[in-house]
């Protein structure tokens, strides 16, 4: 536990640093009242999906999407693209398959989310609350 002084001290180096209008406040409970809220680092742009969720979620939008398009929606490089499809398809949550001098790409969507708190739920299951009911492509 910090003292007095050096909680004060805590708070001005963090008001020093970080502008209010650049963060989220945190309540700072059984403190003075007027350090009732301290700037802690705005997180510049955050996801509720990974990286592999908003790839499963391009790929089910447009099954023949190509990775050039799928690292512009992502705002990534065309190389972590094809790892992250790479990743998908290793994992045998994503199918790839040559259509022409294209690729298409079909989702497992009975296969179960790779989250240990929701093992009875499917990728299928999430992409149909994310998605409208008839993707393009499909």
């Amino acid at each position: 536990m910090c003292t007095s002084t050096e909680f004060i001290t805590t708070i001005a180096i963090l008001e020093r640093n970080f502008a209010p209008e650049r963060g989220f406040f945190a309540f700072v409970h059984g403190q003075r009242q007027h350090l009732a809220s301290v700037a802690f680092i705005f997180m510049e742009s955050w996801h509720l999906l990974t990286k592999h969720g908003r790839v499963l979620v391009c790929i089910a939008r447009d099954p023949r999407v190509r990775l050039r398009e799928i690292a512009e929606a992502l705002d990534i490089t065309e190389r972590s693209a094809y790892a992250l499809v790479g990743d998908l398809v290793a994992a045998g949550y994503v199918v790839k398959q040559r259509d022409g001098r294209r690729n298409r790409y079909v989702i497992q969507r009975n296969l179960p989310l790779p989250d240990p708190s929701t093992p009875e739920r499917t990728i299928g299951e999430l992409l149909e609350l994310l998605l409208p009911a008839h993707p393009r492509g499909a």
